[in-house]
């Protein structure tokens, strides 16, 4: 038997291939490569059995508010549950007057377009310090399409693109205006609009104030008041019916699915899966103030610790837990998380953190059949939200007192 052939002389080997750059590259590579196709392989069958439900009502908000028609005395035609109510501020349903506009067969591919697109905007702005260290155009080009291939199928991204949400569209509006401070609309407005179109960014504007950052709060609120004036100056009826007559923005589940389904991962579909299917004000008003407190108490942290985008994260996501529905395709912001997780990849714990919270993204939200989603799902969302603020107020933190070895 030849000497070369010993076990011991064989592990040797693999020890000094593994140590190889080139092998644990091309190793790596060849993992992630299954990793997407795996990932696009379990999402894409589901994708047809999801109709463009949100979308479609969006497109009928807009069509009902081109003939200033009460948004609310009605619900709409969807291909998902047979009628769904616009639930959105009266404004709201006025920007959706483009999509109004467009024959039936264009609104979904367009809604698409713009959302694939927005979602490359938040990976660029997201991961701009890691973009930045790379040596080419053509490499950050790469970069940047090899990320959305590997964001798509993630949980949140995979249900809100085939339901046509406007995730996308309100996360860039909103982190453009916290972190994407290189042009001359002043910061505030953005949120502003986006407050004036779904309530949830509105968290944003209390953030500045919590921060003494006057300016963007007060241009942010000035925007949302001069928005709804217009809205309510066009669609008086539905205003009226908005505020007054079904109060929904004091009950804006009163339009919206029932708040125990387990797809809704904030406080309150936690609290209503324990109440028989309603949730609670008074513990609902007292947790949700509770949970704001803390997660306005870990972006204040990011922001003195000059981490604008840790800061955004955590109010985005804050905004999800605490609103009363936040469907698990809501979790949009978990993509900046990622992105102010890893930061320019110059630590490896730093890296390993991004890597366990890009697989966990990968959880299913709809479940891996035929397990039943009672047994497993519940509020792993909602708890992967919490860990990621965790997480991003405990880098800031380190940062602030100039403790980085860790990360």
């Amino acid at each position: 038997m030849s000497t070369s052939n010993r076990p011991g002389d064989i592990a040797d080997a693999f020890r000094t291939q593994l140590r190889s750059s080139a092998f644990v590259r091309w190793g790596l590579l060849l993992a992630l490569a299954i990793l997407i196709l795996g990932q696009w392989y379990l999402h894409i069958d589901g994708w047809a059995s999801i109709p463009a439900t949100d979308v479609r009502v969006y497109a009928q908000g807009g069509r009902w508010a081109l003939e200033r028609w009460d948004l609310y005395s009605e619900t709409f035609p969807s291909a998902f549950n047979g009628y769904l109510p616009f639930s959105y501020p009266p404004f709201g349903a006025i920007t959706m007057v483009p999509l109004g506009i467009l024959p039936d067969a264009w609104i979904f591919p367009v809604w698409t377009l713009v959302s694939v697109a927005c979602l490359l905007a938040i990976l660029v702005v997201s991961f701009g310090p890691l973009l930045q260290r790379m040596p080419s155009t053509g490499s950050r080009v790469g970069a940047v399409c090899l990320g959305l291939l590997l964001i798509i199928p993630t949980g949140p991204v995979s249900e809100l693109l085939p339901f046509g949400q406007i995730g996308t569209v309100l996360t860039l509006a909103c982190l453009l205006d916290m972190v994407g401070r290189t042009w001359r609309l002043p910061q505030g407005v953005l949120v502003g609009v986006m407050t004036a179109v779904k309530l949830t960014p509105g968290l944003f504007i209390v953030h500045w104030a919590v921060n003494r950052q006057w300016r963007p709060a007060l241009t942010s609120l000035t925007t949302l008041v001069l928005c709804w004036v217009a809205g309510a100056l066009w669609l008086p009826t539905s205003t009226a019916t908005y505020l007054w007559g079904q109060r929904l923005i004091l009950n804006p589940t009163a339009r919206a699915a029932r708040p125990d389904m387990v797809y809704n991962q904030s406080i309150g579909g936690l609290l209503a899966r324990m109440n028989d299917g309603q949730i609670p004000a008074l513990p609902f008003a007292v947790l949700a103030i509770v949970l704001c407190a803390l997660g306005l108490a870990a972006a204040a942290i990011a922001v003195k610790a000059q981490a604008p985008l840790s800061a955004a994260a955590i109010v985005g996501l804050t905004s999800v837990l605490v609103s009363p529905v936040s469907w698990s395709h809501h979790a949009v912001w978990l993509i900046p998380a990622l992105g102010a997780i890893i930061g320019a990849a110059t630590g490896s714990r730093r890296i390993v953190l991004g890597a366990l919270l890009l697989a966990a993204l990968y959880y299913p939200t709809r479940g891996w059949m035929p397990l039943e989603v009672s047994l497993h799902f519940r509020e792993v969302w909602f708890t992967l939200y919490c860990l990621t603020i965790v997480a991003l107020a405990a880098i800031a933190w380190r940062s602030l007192k100039g403790n980085t070895q860790a990360f």
